[in-house]
């Protein structure tokens, strides 16, 4: 009774949050359930993200290190997710709950063990680890909710993990207003990323194994990495598609947020307090814009919004960069807007258009494109800071988002439509 109880409270918990991004479509209380708890590990992915972006300038005092060497090592920390092209295919051999709670164990490791560096080489190190982690996390959480989802309202539960994931981003710019006061400075920010390792033995009763990777498991003939990697293999268009979607926008965006902090903070003189309001008024924006672009994904179809928000990007970028005062925050508000919908849209489509016995795999593909992608969008702002003033070199970076969008078109569209549709192999062929 105290179980049914504890449920009923719990959905009804889930339902009142998600009633504040608008209605609440039907899709029945197993997935409701999914949603709510995979929510929870999002919510503190984006929470370590939000210190990178925040607390950068602090890092980089006390540390003691200058614009062009800061380029450089956060380019370094993005490393951290090329493994996960081999780690990220243990969700198609040993289940995605398994993965996905051990992932989020290591992100809540790894970003307390970031509050304890002490140079600027331990911090890099601590950070690769843990961003590892969260690709893995994330790569798997969205696996999850594509493989239980109706097709009708995927994209409305990836807006959700994606606005969950906001939430988390705006505690960490409440948290960094105080950052001044706060014992340690940015490193009780880290401090506070232990808390999610209380919630994995409650995840671990509350998320099961996604139906349809049981149903791959109970075949009589179950599949190997061979196998996997030759069914991946016959989608070698859609992988080079998706991989160039991801990349390209990385490249163009990684920097635009890394820095923004260090410019309003740094350059235009906004005290911790005043940036913690940008971040968290425009997060707000971003926070219904994942839900709203989910949605509209849903019925209008993924590929077309993704090419005009991804086209808009630079643009915005531009703006962000060149204005101040209240532009400046509607310009950034509209820039999350544009960042996070693109985030949603792009993971949505990645875990949607490969098969069951290779969707893990193939998320792992997608995640080192990104790192490799901001990598170099972070090295080339590195390399051109020394020359240019870093607004302008960041903003021309940045039109490389706009390949992402034309990336996008020559995948096939999937809103509405069952994953093995999309993936028939027999009948429509692969592409």
């Amino acid at each position: 009774k105290l179980q049914f109880l504890y449920f009923i409270g719990t959905m009804r918990v889930g339902r009142a949050t998600w009633r504040l991004f608008g209605s609440v479509p039907d899709v029945g209380s197993r997935c409701e359930e999914i949603l709510f708890y995979v929510s929870i590990a999002f919510f503190w992915e984006l929470y370590d993200l939000s210190l990178a972006m925040s607390a950068l300038g602090h890092i980089a005092a006390d540390f003691k290190v200058e614009k062009d060497s800061l380029a450089y090592a956060t380019s370094y920390i993005r490393f951290g997710a090329l493994p996960a092209i081999l780690l990220t295919s243990l969700a198609d051999s040993y289940g995605r709950k398994k993965v996905f709670l051990a992932s989020l164990a290591g992100v809540s490791t790894f970003t307390f063990l970031t509050a304890l560096s002490q140079n600027i080489e331990h911090f890099v190190m601590c950070q690769l680890a843990c961003r590892l982690f969260i690709e893995l996390c994330s790569n798997t959480g969205f696996v999850i909710i594509t493989e239980e989802f109706p097709p009708e309202h995927r994209g409305w539960g990836m807006g959700i993990l994606g606005a969950t994931g906001a939430l988390g981003f705006g505690l960490g710019a409440v948290l960094f207003a105080g950052i001044e006061i706060l014992p340690g400075g940015w490193r009780f920010l880290y401090l506070v990323g232990i808390l999610p390792l209380v919630l994995i033995p409650l995840l671990n009763r509350k998320i099961p194994e996604t139906a349809r990777f049981k149903s791959l498991q109970s075949s009589p003939t179950q599949p190997g990495q061979q196998s996997r990697t030759s069914v991946l293999a016959k989608y070698t268009r859609r992988l080079a598609s998706i991989c160039a979607a991801c990349g390209c926008f990385a490249c163009g965006n990684t920097g635009v947020f890394q820095f923004s902090g260090f410019h309003v903070m740094r350059v235009k003189q906004w005290a911790p307090w005043q940036f913690s309001g940008l971040v968290i008024s425009g997060g707000a924006v971003g926070i219904f814009g994942n839900v709203a672009v989910g949605k509209y994904g849903d019925r209008y179809g993924r590929r077309k919004t993704g090419c005009v928000l991804a086209t808009c990007f630079p643009l915005l970028a531009y703006a962000f960069y060149h204005s101040d005062g209240v532009l400046l925050g509607c310009c950034w508000a509209i820039l999350t807007f544009c960042s996070v919908a693109m985030n949603v849209l792009v993971r949505t489509l990645s875990t949607e258009i490969f098969p069951t016995v290779s969707r893990g795999t193939a998320s792992g593909f997608v995640s080192a494109s990104n790192a490799v992608g901001g990598m170099l969008g972070l090295a080339l702002i590195g390399k051109g800071a020394s020359d240019h003033p870093l607004p302008d070199i960041i903003c021309i970076i940045s039109v490389v988002t706009i390949a992402s969008g034309l990336a996008l078109l020559t995948l096939p569209e999937t809103s509405g439509q069952e994953l093995e549709h999309i993936n028939d192999l027999e009948n429509k062929g692969a592409v």
